[in-house]
């Protein structure tokens, strides 16, 4: 921490600042039902297709399951901000709650030792976060690991104007039971970053199960939660970033 920096005064300043909400096109694009379904196995698609990266909305896959897609733009977001803030934010409940109010409760982790330190890099790791999601307040399991066991290909990312790739799976009950499958990809952009996220719900969980907790509402709830959640980090992160890397 920078010195003369009070971490308690900076999270009551952006408790202040309003949490940004949808606006009416993203609203009706998530509503809607106009998106590719590209199955888990196509995700490297997403790198490269400039069509595949801007849809928003939600699908019903042949599964049953739902896709979800999501763009969201992050003004004043650079790329080396990203990886400091996926091993930062998480090691601080309060920092999760300040990051969407009303919406994130708690969380922690479960290899500690990768937090422990000075920042290096984010390593793929578990997270547990509470969180509501489908108008539900959710014990989750967050287990991020490497883009190539994801299925993206290996070395650097092509195009080079991806600058990170954060995947892995959605689980519930210390990760015993995993139900969705995410991927966030972060693009450079001329004065900031898109994040391109896609959400593959309920496809790998029993069908009682699935028709119970994945449905359409849930799918768009899901998209609405990310969605203004990226938007609220471009709000917090520069701040963040500016006094606490």
């Amino acid at each position: 921490m920078k010195d003369k920096i009070s971490k308690q005064d900076v999270i009551d300043e952006l408790y202040r600042m309003p949490v940004p909400t949808l606006d009416a096109e993203t609203e009706g694009l998530l509503r809607g039902h106009d998106i590719t379904p590209l199955g888990i196995n196509s995700a490297n698609r997403l790198l490269e297709e400039n069509d595949l990266q801007n849809e928003i909305g939600t699908i019903k896959m042949p599964s049953k399951g739902w896709l979800v897609a999501t763009k969201t733009f992050m003004p004043f977001v650079s790329a080396s901000m990203i990886p400091w803030w996926f091993w930062w934010y998480p090691q601080d409940p309060e920092i999760f709650r300040v990051w969407l109010p009303g919406e994130q409760f708690d969380i922690s982790v479960k290899q500690r030792y990768l937090y422990d330190g000075p920042f290096l890099n984010f390593y793929p790791s578990i997270q547990y976060p509470y969180e509501k999601l489908g108008g539900k307040k959710l014990h989750l399991s967050m287990q991020y690991i490497k883009p190539a066991k994801f299925g993206f290909k290996r070395g650097p990312f092509r195009p080079s104007n991806i600058s990170d790739v954060f995947c892995g799976h959605m689980g519930i009950l210390h990760a015993q039971i995993r139900h969705t499958e995410f991927v966030h990809i972060f693009k450079k952009q001329s004065n900031g970053l898109s994040v391109i996220s896609r959400f593959w719900m309920g496809e790998k969980v029993l069908p009682a199960f699935q028709r119970k907790y994945f449905t359409e509402e849930n799918a768009y709830d899901t998209g609405r939660h990310f969605t203004v959640k990226f938007m609220r980090l471009a709000q917090i992160l520069p701040t963040l970033y500016n006094d606490f890397r």
